[in-house]
């Protein structure tokens, strides 16, 4: 630690940095207002990481006193003693508060920590039926596995680069990945955006900068101006990327530009040193940086990190709606006395402890992991089996195998040859209907299969999640929503003999965008055509009445096949998880009736014009003056929107006769 503090001088604005970024990040999560952009506290954190990291690693290889074991235990004494604390309480508490539907993934995801894979874990759970976002309790721990899975390869480029004959080659190398990652980031952001969120290659570029102010590949600022001017800019961007990017804001990208460039702008004008090793002249900002209040929240951060997701998250599983003011309140303070005493007995102690950190090694760590992968592993396995939980959650499993499979249909033109790995029930048949529609299509799914298997008839799955079934729309951010599968699916009707078409949507969610909570969310699945753009609900009501005019008039006069619409089903206020089955009075069926009233009245206009049978679920689902939600202790949902495989049997009957 001593050998540490002679190379790294400790810089006191460095933890106001700190301080900046977990603020940002918890009051963003906290819905505080005007901080829309709080996420790219992130962002601010990988830098001062690269930074800081790359500074010991260098200058010790450069002394040849680096050991890469020795770099591997200071970081499990860094981070393995508060986040196994944390992941061990978290993992109590929420096995008491979270629905029994949550818990199989939430402990599956305790894996994912345990080997630092969690992003990858989200990333592939990261669908419309998985648990919403801001309920799970170990969502924050993604960038934690970024960053250890950088810091895996990246003290071995270090020894393999560092040469004081080669520094050119260092520098270029170090460039060229950091180019590398910048442009994959660019280029994954708008078909591949939740990989491009969640994986270290698209974030390596972010440490990589922090490590090219770390190697001293640009001189010091001698001028005080210019450095009161840097910092200035630097703070200016950082302040702008939390006050006004946001959840619609395409990220990380071009936009993490701003808060990237800006840390490293702060960090490289605070670095002017005189022979004593102390600051000559710090920027107005540098110093503001360095109040203690802003360097004690930075010293803490880790722990006020590692500790206010789980609080929000297990206390949003809880209640129903928007966090109060006092609720938030009550959650920042008790977040800032939990990670004030994490940091007193845990955090320091681990650290700077002889007696502690003599027994923290490379094989405690190891212990540690394996520790919590059996606890993770052993609840997973009893709550999934031994308890056997939910035959609805197994069910939602196999409906997610099949996504795999369904996904890639009609993504290029198809044949009824080629079109038989998306194809259901009898598979010689010659009456053959077509499922088109968005992700209710997926969830719907086990009763159409049980409605061409009883009907003879054979099924074929058209569906993009997230897109509606339309002719000519576009949703921007929403991958293969661009339009060529809908005319793949139209040249598919035209070329074959098709009997009946089915349309399944959430039609309202094009008109209204995604609204949870009453706050609208990303994606806003607004749709844009070729004459309007979709900005914000009214253009994208418009642009969705006129595509649903041409889908129906082409599916109606320039084909034989009988045309059937479901209506939409409910939305319930929350997600289902939330409710027991003996509540009553959640959802009422006239507040339903509301909610679809402005697309139904669109689509039974069109009926007038264009002859096709309306599907209305609305007396299965809602037959008396509220709208069922379990069936025998078994839930009709699978979220908030999503029939369960019971639910959506529940409509075979007007489906049946919808067929025939």
């Amino acid at each position: 630690m001593n050998k540490q503090k002679k190379i790294i001088p400790y810089r006191p604005d460095i933890d106001g940095l700190r301080a900046i970024a977990v603020l940002a990040v918890i009051f963003y999560h906290l819905d505080v207002p005007f901080i829309s952009g709080g996420f790219v506290g992130v962002d601010i954190f990988f830098v001062i990481s690269g930074y800081l990291i790359s500074c010991i690693i260098y200058s010790e290889i450069k002394a040849q006193s680096f050991s890469l074991s020795n770099f591997y235990i200071r970081r499990i004494r860094r981070i393995f003693p508060l986040l196994f604390f944390i992941l061990f309480i978290t993992t109590i508490a929420a096995s008491f508060i979270l629905p029994q539907l949550q818990l199989s993934e939430f402990y599956a995801s305790i894996l994912s920590v345990a080997w630092f894979m969690s992003n990858i874990f989200f990333w592939l759970h990261n669908d419309y039926f998985s648990v919403a976002a801001e309920l799970k309790p170990l969502l924050h721990t993604w960038s934690l596995s970024v960053e250890e899975q950088f810091y895996v390869f990246f003290p071995l480029l270090m020894l393999m680069l560092v040469n004081k004959h080669r520094y050119q080659i260092m520098v270029s190398m170090l460039v060229l990945l950091l180019i590398f990652s910048f442009v994959l980031s660019i280029y994954l952001s708008d078909n591949y955006s939740s990989a491009n969120f969640y994986l270290a290659p698209t974030r390596a570029w972010e440490f990589l900068l922090g490590t090219l102010l770390a190697v001293d590949i640009v001189p010091n600022i001698k001028q005080k101006l210019t450095r009161q001017y840097v910092a200035l800019l630097g703070f200016g961007m950082v302040i702008f990327s939390i006050l006004l990017l946001d959840e619609q804001s395409v990220f990380p990208g071009v936009n993490a530009l701003y808060p990237v460039l800006g840390t490293v702008l702060l960090i490289y004008a605070g670095r002017e040193k005189n022979t004593n090793n102390k600051l000559v002249f710090q920027p107005l900002i540098t110093v503001i940086l360095s109040i203690s209040v802003l360097r004690y929240i930075g010293l803490i951060s880790y722990s006020l990190y590692l500790w206010h997701w789980p609080v929000i998250a297990l206390l949003k599983n809880q209640i129903s709606g928007e966090l109060d003011n006092v609720a938030k309140f009550s959650i920042a303070a008790a977040v800032f006395i939990l990670s004030a005493l994490s940091y007193q007995f845990i955090e320091r102690p681990f650290r700077n402890n002889p007696v502690l950190t003599k027994f923290i090694n490379l094989k405690s760590g190891l212990l540690v992991m394996l520790i919590m992968s059996f606890i993770g592993g052993g609840l997973y396995f009893y709550n999934s089996y031994a308890n056997n939980d939910s035959k609805n959650l197994q069910t939602r499993e196999e409906i997610l195998a099949n996504l795999s499979q369904l996904k890639t249909c009609f993504l290029e033109p198809e044949t009824l040859d080629s079109v038989s790995r998306c194809s259901f029930g009898k598979q010689n048949s010659d009456r053959v209907f077509l499922l088109w529609g968005d992700s209710h299509t997926l969830a719907m799914y086990p009763v159409f299969v049980k409605l061409a298997n009883d009907s003879g008839w054979r099924g074929i799955h058209a569906s993009i999640t997230g897109c509606p079934p339309l002719l000519g729309v576009t949703i921007a951010g929403v991958k293969h929503c661009d339009g060529f599968a809908a005319q793949n699916i139209k040249n598919f009707v035209l070329e074959n003999k098709i009997d009946a078409v089915f349309l399944v949507s959430r039609w309202g969610l094009y008109e209204t965008g995604w609204i949870r909570n009453g706050r609208l969310m990303e994606p806003h699945s607004f749709v844009s055509d070729a004459y309007l753009k979709g900005v914000d609900a009214q253009s994208s009501t418009q642009v969705l009445h006129r595509a649903m005019g041409k889908t129906l008039q082409f599916l109606t006069q320039e084909t034989d096949a009988k045309v059937n619409l479901l209506l939409p089903v409910p939305v319930l206020p929350d997600l289902i998880d939330k409710y027991k089955h003996e509540e009553e009075n959640i959802l009422q069926r006239n507040d339903y009736l509301a909610q679809r009233a402005s697309i139904e009245q669109r689509i039974r206009d069109l009926n007038i014009d264009y002859s096709f049978y309306i599907i209305d679920p609305v007396d299965v689902l809602c037959p008396n003056s509220d709208c069922q939600l379990f069936e025998q202790g078994q839930p009709l949902y699978l979220d908030d929107n999503h029939l369960s495989p019971l639910g959506a049997m529940m409509l075979f009957p007007l489906l049946e006769n919808a067929l025939h």
